[in-house]
């Protein structure tokens, strides 16, 4: 969750998260007092809930690997099935998806200072 904060913080601002600050251990230390305080509150909030991951660690969830190959076909595409039915004749071990001239929104893009 950490790194998704990062990531949606430098995106929606434009720069990296302690743009401003020294990259060095005193950073990294504060930046891990600041979560374990995080922490300390949570547990205040939800008793004991740091402990229930500890008795079963099997027991979090855990993704299951995404492939192209167990996604279902589009219903409402005549078109993305009938290529989707060619390619899978064609060629079974790979799936190409043609992106060649992929533009990204300016939007989306990182503006300078």
């Amino acid at each position: 969750m950490i790194n998704f904060g990062v990531i949606m913080a430098e995106l929606s601002s434009g720069k990296p998260p302690f743009y401003k600050r020294k990259h060095d251990t005193t950073l990294a230390l504060e930046i891990c007092e600041e979560i374990k305080v995080l922490f300390e509150e949570a547990n205040k909030e939800i008793p004991n809930i740091s402990t229930s991951y500890e008795k079963n660690p099997d027991a979090i969830y855990t993704s299951r690997l995404f492939t192209f190959n167990n996604l279902t076909k589009p219903i409402n595409s005549s078109l993305i099935t009938s290529y989707l039915d060619d390619d899978e004749e064609n060629n079974k071990d790979c799936q190409d998806s043609q992106l060649f001239d992929l533009e990204v929104s300016s939007s989306l893009q990182l503006k300078d200072e």
